[in-house]
């Protein structure tokens, strides 16, 4: 993979774990961040508008008003993108089953999780995008 070819949205209402995160990923990717749902959609489309395509969304399930899978709805019926789910709360399997299966979350993974865990997560969601784009 070359370094930053893709871009990643990380939305998190918990500034300090926004900016970790982007700082772990940054020497990879360019980084896009958002701190709500209503924010995330809005850097989704803009970015989306620049012809910069967003590659991944790290969404967390919890982002103040509205939950992740809101958004990942939203996100879904606008042109969708790869999004995966990240919570520190327990998130009931079969809600999660609903959103793979309806291919509105390409994964779904529990805080706290490592940078190396993290890296393969987003590398084999971007993996599955070209070879799907390519076919």
């Amino acid at each position: 993979m070359h370094k930053k070819e893709h871009t990643l949205l990380i939305c998190d209402d918990e500034p300090d774990l926004l900016e970790l995160y982007a700082a772990m990923l940054s020497d990879n990717y360019k980084i896009v961040k958002a701190t709500s749902g209503e924010e995330c959609i809005r850097k989704y489309i803009e970015t989306k508008e620049k012809r910069n395509d967003i590659a991944v969304i790290l969404l967390d399930f919890r982002i103040g008003e509205v939950t992740g899978d809101k958004v990942a709805r939203d996100i879904k019926e606008i042109n969708g993108a790869k999004i995966i789910l990240i919570s520190a709360y327990e998130i009931d399997r079969d809600l999660i089953q609903r959103l793979k299966d309806e291919r509105v979350i390409v994964e779904f993974v529990s805080k706290p999780i490592t940078l190396d865990t993290l890296k393969r997560i987003i590398v084999k969601t971007i993996l599955i995008d070209d070879l799907s784009d390519k076919n």
